[in-house]
């Protein structure tokens, strides 16, 4: 029990630590499928180094980077290089363009897609401060996360529950094996 209050204790250090820092960089380490009783998505895992020296881990889906896009271009459309509708002049994009959806996702696909969303996503928070520290770009790259936060969650609460199963039996078989060399 000891190992979970520990773990939970980091958590929360890491999040207040990060909670309002800006992201210095990221790194989109790995992707992983996830798969759920009608459908297929993958999950990006990214790395995400705030200016405090801290890291934290965020895992999001190409659907949650892409709603962040567009929620981006919705409260930025001066710099998504939008027409106006007032003066009829197009706007200047410095919002980086995001990579292209596709119907059917493959392995291979996903794996190409982790390029892009690092790439996406290094443009973005080297955006001016009004946008890459606004308080939407920090909470999509904050550690926190929804459904596949809480999965991970309990599959590190079995991984730690066995741990500690395992530890308990190797204390219980050493108390025995100590109690047959004094009897001897």
């Amino acid at each position: 029990m000891v190992a979970k209050a520990d773990t939970e204790d980091e958590e929360r250090q890491i999040e207040q630590l990060t909670m309002n820092k800006p992201v210095k960089r990221l790194v989109v380490q790995n992707v992983v499928q996830h798969t759920g009783r009608y459908y297929k998505d993958y999950i990006y895992i990214v790395r995400v180094y705030h200016s405090v020296g801290a890291y934290s881990i965020i895992h999001q889906t190409f659907d949650d980077f892409f709603d962040f896009h567009m929620s981006l271009i919705a409260q930025f459309p001066e710099d998504a290089g939008v027409q106006s509708a007032i003066s009829g002049k197009q706007s200047v994009r410095i919002i980086p363009e995001f990579p292209p959806q596709m119907m059917f996702v493959s392995e291979a696909v996903a794996k190409l897609r982790m390029q892009q969303l690092q790439s996406y996503s290094m443009g973005i928070i080297s955006l001016p401060a009004r946008i890459s520290r606004s308080p939407y770009v920090m909470k999509f790259f904050r550690w926190m996360g929804e459904v596949l936060h809480q999965c991970w969650h309990q599959s590190m609460r079995k991984k730690l529950m066995r741990v500690e199963r395992i530890l308990q039996l190797v204390l219980e078989f050493g108390e025995i094996n100590s109690s047959t060399e004094v009897n001897r």
